[in-house]
């Protein structure tokens, strides 16, 4: 006579408790926001929703494939750009320091103007100017990515180094003139015409979205300054809603 083994059984979670549990931790992350930086409340849900229905963006996820842009040179030292935002065509020719400034790539200019656009649009042109020059900066310190869409979309252990690349939100360019605007401010600022915001910042705390004392507290910790230069001496600065940070 064989002898059957029951099967065994797998304990599942009741709809509604599991409503309710997934209640509670929103509950539970809309209070953790109050006392601490997005970053951490990101973790804190992504972590504990449900995987089949995630909310957020996995951090493992590969960066967006971004547009390649048309370049076709009117001289040696100048080049006619064309690209496709979104629906919003651009076609612009780039000065010679832009080009210089590039060193040849060109999707960087796409993703420069993407994280000018998502962090600072309605901002003034040198806020914008210096979230722009802070990515620029980032590539040549050897700390960060080597090509600026890298930089733009570039992961560490906890989250997105630009948050707007992985908070679950639309990446869609939505307001037309205010894209058209941060195009003209970044290519300008790849130009040389904003020399005064840079003061070698390669972080920079957003007062309107983040709780910028403990992001203050963790720059402290890696060795960080907020800054500016003038002359010779160096002062912590605020650019508008921005903060931003130098090695020291």
């Amino acid at each position: 006579m064989t002898t059957q083994t029951a099967p065994s059984r797998r304990f599942k979670i009741p709809f509604k408790l599991k409503a309710l549990t997934t209640a509670g931790i929103a509950a539970y992350g809309c209070y953790h926001f109050r006392y601490n930086p997005l970053p951490d409340v990101i973790a804190l849900v992504k972590y504990a929703v449900d995987r089949d229905g995630a909310l957020l963006s996995d951090l493992s996820a590969p960066a967006p494939v971004q547009a390649e842009p048309q370049i076709k040179y009117v001289t040696n030292e100048t080049v006619r750009y064309i690209v496709d935002f979104d629906g919003i065509a651009i076609d612009r020719v780039l000065p010679k320091g832009v080009v210089q400034t590039l060193e040849g790539d060109f999707k960087g200019l796409s993703c420069l103007v993407k994280n000018a656009y998502h962090e600072a649009r309605g901002q003034s042109a040198a806020e914008q100017a210096a979230v722009t020059i802070t990515a620029i900066n980032r590539k040549h310190s050897g700390e960060f990515a080597s090509d600026l869409c890298g930089v733009v979309y570039q992961k560490n252990e906890r989250t997105c180094e630009f948050s707007w690349t992985c908070d679950g939100l639309s990446d869609a360019i939505r307001d037309r003139q205010a894209f058209e605007d941060v195009f003209n401010t970044v290519v300008a600022t790849l130009n040389g015409d904003y020399p005064t915001v840079d003061a070698g910042q390669t972080f920079f705390c957003n007062r309107s979205k983040s709780k910028c004392e403990f992001h203050e507290r963790e720059l402290i910790k890696l060795g960080k300054i907020c800054v500016e230069r003038i002359g010779g001496s160096e002062f912590c600065r605020t650019v508008s809603a921005h903060d931003f940070y130098t090695s020291l």
